[in-house]
């Protein structure tokens, strides 16, 4: 059986921008065997858009885990940051309390050398008095 536009009033006319061999919109016959071979190139390539799709779904999924796998090694990095600039002003703080020790303990120091050497002074005088005499 052949089918024209004419035989098939069921298809649309906005069915394609432009006439094309896909559509029932020619004006000439069409064999059946050739409907056929459309319809079965027509499915070939719904089922090849199909994969396509999957694909590109489960690319957009893969891409999603990443993301997210991303943000979270992102927000642990930050958060290991903070850890360590705590650690560094809390070794700070210490380093800067051992150094006022360390000053406390040098004035300490040099205030018992001085009394030692004014000690000394005292005792060589003493002395030499003692050996004057």
């Amino acid at each position: 059986m052949m089918y024209t536009r004419e035989t098939n009033p069921d298809v649309p006319s906005s069915a394609c921008i432009k006439p094309c061999e896909f559509c029932f919109m020619i004006k000439e016959e069409v064999d059946l065997t050739e409907i056929y071979f459309l319809l079965q190139l027509l499915e070939q390539r719904v089922e090849t858009l199909e994969r396509e799709l999957d694909a590109a779904i489960s690319a957009a999924a893969r891409a999603r885990n990443e993301k997210r796998q991303a943000e979270a090694a992102q927000k642990a990095a930050e958060l290991r940051s903070l850890e360590v600039t705590k650690e560094l002003e809390n070794t700070t703080k210490v380093f800067e309390l051992h150094m006022e020790e360390l000053r406390a303990k040098q004035e300490e120091i040099s205030k018992r050398d001085h009394d030692i050497k004014l000690l000394e002074a005292i005792i060589q005088t003493l002395g030499g008095r003692e050996s004057s005499s």
